[in-house]
C-alpha cells in the first residue's frame, strides 16, 4: 500500500513538473515575442522589411505634424508668457527673444514641411536625416541666440529647449537609423555642455558668484545624459511596439482576405451545384437555426422548422442528360476495387471538366449513372448544343480512357429539354436534387439509347438550330410505354467521325462513278 501511494505521489510530481514546465515555456515565448531581434528576424523572414519600412515613412509623416503642431504650441505659449511678463524698460529685448523665437520655429517648420513630399524610397532616409539634422540645427541656434543675446545685455538666462530638442531627436523627427540618431543626441548635448562652459566663463568674468559652484554644472550634465538614456529607450520601445502592432495588422489583414476568399469560394462552390436562389433560402435558414440554438427553450421551433422547411425551385426551360456506362457489371466482376475505382475517378474527372467548360450542372453520379443539367445555377441559352456537345465529349472520353486501360467500356446517354423542379430535400444531411417527368423521360432515352451515341428527343433537336447531324431514334424507344404515353420522338446525333466515314464513302462513289464514264468514253473513242 505504501509503495502504491509513493508511486503515485511521484507521478503526480512528475506531471506538476511538466504542466510547470509548460508554464514557464509558454511565458518565456511570450516574453521573447516582444524582443526587438525576434520581431526584427520575424519581418525579415516573412519578406516584410521593405513593408515596414514604407509603414514607417507613413508613421514618420503623421508624427511630423504632431512635432510641428507640439512645436508651434510651445513655442506660442513661452512667447505669450514673456509679452505676459513684460517689464517696460526690456520691451525691445523682449520683442527681439520673441521674434528669433517665432522666426527659428517657422523655418524648423518650412525644412521639416521638405520631408512630406513624396519621395522615392531609396532617397527617401538620406532626405530624412537631411531634415532632421538642419531641423535640429535651427533649433539649437534659435535656444542659443537668447542666450547670447542676454550675455552682451549682461543678464543670466539659461536655454529654454535643451530637453525638448534631445526628446525631439529620439521620438518625433524623421531620423531612420538609430545609430545617427544617438550620435546626433549626444552631439547635441556635446555642443550644449560646451556652450553652457563657456556661457558660465563668462558669468563668472562679469561677477556672477552663483556659478561657481560645480554642483549646479553636474546637475545640467546629469540630466542631459538621462535625457539621451531616455530617449534610446524609448526610441527601442517605440519599434518594438510598432513592429508588434504592424505584424499584428498584417496577421489580421491576412486573415481576413483568407476568410473573405475562403466564403467566396465556398459561395461559389455552393451555387456552382445549386441555384442562387435556393443558396440564398439555404443561407438564411442556417442563420435561423444558429439563431435558435443559442435559446435551448425553442428547440421544438427548430423541430418544426427541419419539418416544413422546403428549399424548392422552378426551371421552365433546360435541358437534362443522363449517361450510362455499358458494361459497367462486367468491369466490377472483372476488376479489383481499387482499378473499378481509379477508372471511375479518371472518368468521372474528365466529365465534371467538360460539364464545367459547357456551363453544365452535374447533380450527381451513382455507380455508373451520371447525369446533370443545363440552365439552372448558372444560366446557358444554349443549353441544348451544350449537353449535346458534353454528351458527344464523355462518349470520346469514355472510349479514350477504354483504349489506355484496355478496358471495352462505353456511354448511352440521352438528352431531353423540359422544365424540373430543384430543391434540397433532408433534415441533417441535405441533397440536391431534380424533379419532373421531363427527368423521368431523359432516363428513359438514356436506357432506349445506342452504346456511343447521343439519344435525344424532339424538344432538344428544336433547340439545336440545326447545329448537328441526326437520324431517327431506336426501335426500343418506339416501344417505350413512357416515351409512347408522353409523345415523345426521338432521334440519334450523328458523330463527327460518323459524318467523316459518310463523306469518305459518298467521295468514294463519286469517283468510282466517274472513273466508270472515262472508262466507257475511251472504249467507244476506241
Amino acid at each position: 500500500m505504501s509503495s502504491r501511494r509513493s508511486i503515485w505521489r511521484h507521478d503526480m510530481a512528475q506531471s506538476l513538473n511538466v504542466s510547470f514546465s509548460r508554464e514557464m515555456a509558454d511565458h518565456s515565448r511570450g516574453l521573447r515575442k516582444w524582443e526587438l531581434t525576434i520581431l526584427r528576424e520575424q519581418c525579415k523572414e516573412k519578406d516584410l522589411e521593405e513593408f515596414y519600412m514604407a509603414y514607417m515613412r507613413r508613421l514618420h509623416k503623421s508624427q511630423l505634424y504632431s512635432f510641428m503642431t507640439m512645436l508651434i504650441f510651445c513655442t506660442g505659449i513661452h512667447s505669450a508668457l514673456l509679452l505676459a511678463t513684460l517689464d517696460p524698460e526690456e520691451r525691445d529685448y523682449v520683442y527681439e527673444d520673441v521674434s528669433v523665437y517665432l522666426g527659428g520655429t517657422i523655418l524648423t517648420i518650412i525644412i521639416l514641411s521638405l520631408n512630406l513630399k513624396q519621395t522615392s524610397p531609396k532617397v527617401y532616409p538620406l532626405v530624412a536625416n537631411m531634415c532632421a539634422f538642419v531641423a535640429t540645427i535651427l533649433l539649437m541656434l534659435m535656444d542659443t541666440s537668447v542666450t547670447i543675446l542676454h550675455m552682451y545685455r549682461r543678464s543670466v538666462t539659461l536655454p529654454v529647449y535643451i530637453n525638448f530638442i534631445i526628446f525631439s531627436i529620439y521620438c518625433f523627427l524623421p531620423i531612420t537609423s538609430h545609430i545617427f540618431a544617438i550620435i546626433l543626441g549626444f552631439l547635441v548635448s556635446a555642443v550644449y555642455v560646451v556652450f553652457l562652459r563657456i556661457q558660465v566663463y563668462v558669468w563668472i568674468n562679469q561677477g556672477s558668484p552663483s556659478f561657481r559652484n560645480p554642483t549646479k554644472a553636474a546637475s545640467f550634465y546629469v540630466g542631459m545624459i538621462c535625457m539621451n538614456l531616455f530617449g534610446i529607450f524609448m526610441r527601442l520601445a517605440r519599434e518594438a511596439v510598432t513592429r508588434m502592432t504592424f505584424l499584428d495588422k498584417r496577421q489580421c489583414i491576412e486573415e481576413d482576405i483568407l476568410f473573405h476568399a475562403a466564403k467566396d469560394q465556398e459561395k461559389n462552390l455552393l451555387l456552382s451545384m445549386i441555384p442562387k436562389q435556393i443558396a440564398k433560402q439555404m443561407e438564411d435558414d442556417v442563420k435561423l437555426r444558429i439563431e435558435l440554438m443559442k435559446n435551448p427553450h425553442l428547440s421544438t421551433s427548430l423541430d418544426k422548422i427541419r419539418l416544413k422547411q422546403t428549399f424548392i425551385e422552378p426551371h421552365d426551360d433546360v435541358t437534362i442528360l443522363y449517361a450510362d456506362i455499358v458494361n459497367y457489371t462486367k468491369l466490377t466482376t472483372t476488376l479489383d476495387v481499387k482499378s473499378l475505382v481509379e477508372t471511375l475517378h479518371e472518368l468521372y474527372v474528365r466529365f465534371d471538366d467538360g460539364a464545367q467548360e459547357l456551363d453544365v450542372l452535374r447533380i450527381q453520379f451513382l455507380g455508373d449513372c451520371y447525369y446533370c443539367v443545363a440552365n439552372v445555377s448558372i444560366p446557358n441559352e444554349e443549353h441544348a448544343k451544350s449537353c449535346v456537345k458534353l454528351g458527344l465529349r464523355m462518349i470520346k472520353d469514355i472510349r479514350e480512357v477504354g483504349n489506355s486501360r484496355n478496358r471495352g467500356i462505353d456511354m448511352r446517354i440521352g438528352v431531353h429539354s423540359g422544365s424540373v423542379l430543384s430543391g434540397v430535400i433532408g433534415a441533417s444531411k441535405w441533397q440536391f436534387d431534380i424533379y419532373s417527368k421531363d427527368v423521368e423521360i431523359a432516363n428513359r432515352l438514356e436506357s432506349t439509347g445506342i452504346p456511343g451515341r447521343v439519344h435525344i428527343s424532339k424538344e432538344t433537336l428544336d433547340r439545336l438550330d440545326n447545329r448537328f447531324q441526326y437520324e431517327p431514334g431506336t426501335k426500343v424507344a418506339l416501344d417505350d410505354a413512357l416515351l409512347r404515353k408522353h409523345q415523345i420522338t426521338t432521334f440519334l446525333i450523328v458523330t463527327p467521325n460518323e459524318i467523316e466515314n459518310n463523306l469518305i464513302t459518298r467521295r468514294s462513289v463519286f469517283v468510282r462513278a466517274e472513273f466508270s464514264e472515262e472508262a466507257s468514253m475511251t472504249l467507244k473513242i476506241l
